[in-house]
């Protein structure tokens, strides 16, 4: 039994030794590789771009890992190669422990700058900058036109007008940027233009500025039209054209001219003493109408075509409108009874006289207003105001020499004056230190007070007769202003106070006191004290002033459709369309013959003068104006 054991232990440990002999170790069997190689050792590959490397040998059975040698210019994976940005890596291949590389360049092929068009003035700068990522790659900086702009590592010079190419290169991709040089002024080859209608006229600009584009207006279309710096023109008249050049402008005034002009009258009949209007019918928009007469003598013309007669005879008077011109011919007849025709007012706030329609400026520009106006043998005085830079100085002026009749620390008003053998008498109002207007009085410069000074009031006209000294004017008392006449300084009352009432025009003829004014909405005249309705009431309206000749009783002022009116012995008569707003501030009859003075709005106000109704012009229209009083010598 003891050798069955041990026979039995041999065959176990027979049988262990045949099994383990006859097995594999894989330690002693792995697989060892000399080398693997790449279908590709080289690329260059843009920035964005992928491309695939593949191992050629075999490998196997072992697994293959990719390695960049810098992942910020290029990544892999499973052999696809992502370029990132410019520059050289190194993509490594390894199975097991042997590997194969591919020598990888990365390369631009797109560039992006910050400014596509650069605009400059003149002399100035600007950087340009490349907003691709290049890392280090070099860059190369260029202009087409180094006259217009210089680059120096992007920073763009203006250096001339016009415009050129900045381009910027890194390796072969490359970028540009168009520059746009604009001159820092520009001007016209010429500096004044006038034309007659249809012709043209060629605008350059100066510097030169190449292919820059200009911008060509003008004004007013209707009158001249530009294009390419081709003025054309169309219509009489004044219109500028502007060319524009970046931020560079210029402008010049053109003056068109029209062929020919006509006038309203070829031929005028004029007794010495008349006044007559001529006017161009033809379209001249604002251009100057220069007026002439070949023979001064017989007859002048005033700066508005207002034309005077002044001894028998002929005269040619002369419109001319550039080269253009029409004439009328004048022919003057004996009038020995016909005065001078004297009127006082304003024009754009200065104060004038008109002897005949003939313009005198009584303050030099300066702003004033002439109130009235009388005559003392050969002596004219006016009376009015003038601004002193704060306040409005009341004075008279005698033959154009001016006298202050208050000292310019309050503003005040002269409204009416009447000389007697060299006595002036004057009414009018100044402001008192709590602002209110007090009626005044100035007999030879000395003021006297009518109203109540804590009552605002005002003086509006005056007369002596007879040694008697009549003032109208009014007052207020209580909420209600009363109409009054003031005899030798004594108040008497024209109204009840019912009605906001003013006086406006006095005269005293044959003893009797005749005022005009207003009462409520209606015209008034006051025949001593004794109210007469000139008007109905339905609407506003005013007297201003008053003539009373031989008996008849002559008022100027507005009826209630704002129109000129003057009645006679309480008879209207319009002066005006009934489209056209006026107004009739003074009256005075001589001969039968009945002048007036005021203005018409249409657009504008304009001072007038109508001589039996036949309407006058005293300015051209440019300017406001107004006539307020008027007297004939």
């Amino acid at each position: 039994m003891k050798h069955s054991s041990i026979f039995n232990s041999l065959i176990i440990i027979l049988a262990f030794t045949t099994l383990f002999s006859c097995s594999d170790d894989p330690m002693e069997e792995a697989t060892v590789l000399s080398n693997i190689t790449l279908n590709k050792t080289e690329i260059s590959i843009g920035v964005g771009q992928t491309e695939s490397i593949a191992v050629t040998s075999d490998t196997q059975g072992l697994s293959v890992s990719w390695q960049s040698s810098n992942v910020e210019v290029a990544q892999v994976k499973d052999g696809v190669i992502q370029a990132i940005k410019p520059g050289n890596c190194t993509i490594t291949a390894k199975a097991g422990d042997v590997m194969a590389i591919c020598n990888t360049e990365v390369f631009l092929t797109l560039l992006e700058i910050n400014i596509s068009t650069l605009e400059l003035q003149l002399g100035a700068s600007e950087s340009l900058s490349l907003t691709s990522e290049i890392g280090t790659l070099e860059v190369t900086w260029s202009s087409d036109n180094t006259d217009v702009a210089t680059v120096i590592d992007g920073d763009v010079q203006a250096v001339g007008v016009g415009s050129c190419i900045v381009t910027a290169q890194v390796g072969e991709a490359s970028v540009s940027t168009e520059v746009i040089v604009y001159p820092n002024q520009i001007e016209f080859d010429k500096t004044e233009i006038n034309l007659v209608i249809g012709e043209t006229e060629t605008l350059s600009i100066i510097p030169e500025v190449g292919e820059l584009a200009v911008n060509w207006s003008s004004d007013n279309t209707d009158i001249v039209t530009v294009e390419n710096g081709i003025v054309q023109a169309l219509s009489a008249g004044i219109a500028t054209v502007t060319a524009r050049v970046g931020e560079a402008s210029v402008s010049i005034e053109v003056i068109v001219y029209p062929n020919q002009i006509e006038l309203d009258k070829t031929e005028i009949n004029l007794a010495i003493g008349e006044m007559e209007n001529l006017s161009v019918i033809s379209e001249v928009g604002e251009l100057e109408v220069n007026w002439s007469s070949d023979n001064p003598e017989v007859a002048q013309v005033n700066e508005q075509g207002l034309i005077t007669a002044l001894t028998v005879g002929e005269a040619q008077i002369i419109a001319q409108v550039g080269d253009a011109t029409a004439s009328s011919l004048i022919t003057v007849t004996d009038s020995d009874s016909d005065p001078d025709i004297y009127v006082v007012g304003e024009e754009g706030s200065v104060a004038k006289i008109w002897k005949n329609g003939v313009s005198n400026e009584l303050t030099g520009g300066s702003i004033a207003q002439a109130w009235a106006i009388d005559i003392d043998g050969t002596d004219i005085y006016i009376a009015g105001n003038q601004f002193n830079g704060s306040k409005l100085v009341a004075r008279i002026w005698k033959n154009g020499t001016p006298t202050n009749l208050s000292d310019g620390t309050k503003s005040a008003y002269a409204t009416d004056i009447q000389v007697v053998n060299g006595d002036t008498y004057v009414s009018g109002f100044e402001f008192s230190s709590n602002s209110i207007s007090v009626a005044k009085v100035w007999i030879n410069g000395v003021s006297t007070t009518l109203s109540n000074p804590s009552n605002t009031a005002q003086a509006r006209s005056i007369k002596v007769v007879n040694g008697n000294v009549y003032v109208v004017g009014f007052e207020y008392e209580g909420s209600k202003s009363i109409a009054k006449v003031w005899t030798n300084g004594v108040a008497t009352n024209l109204t009840d106070g019912s009605f906001n009432a003013e006086a406006f025009g006095l005269d005293v003829s044959n003893g009797d006191v005749y005022v005009v004014g207003n009462d409520g909405f209606v015209a008034t005249v006051w025949k001593n004290n004794i109210p007469t309705a000139l008007t109905d009431g339905t609407s506003t309206a005013d007297a201003y002033d008053i003539d009373v000749v031989n008996g008849d009783v002559y008022v100027a002022g507005e009826n209630g459709s704002n129109q000129a009116t003057i009645w006679k012995n309480g008879v209207p008569t319009e002066l005006t369309g009934q489209f056209v707003s006026s107004g009739a501030n003074a009256i005075h009859v001589e001969d039968g013959t009945v002048y007036v003075a005021g203005f018409i709005s249409n657009g504008g106000t304009q001072a007038k003068v109508w001589k039996d109704g036949v309407e006058m012009n005293l300015t051209n229209g440019a300017n406001t104006s107004v006539a307020r009083d008027i007297i004939l010598k």
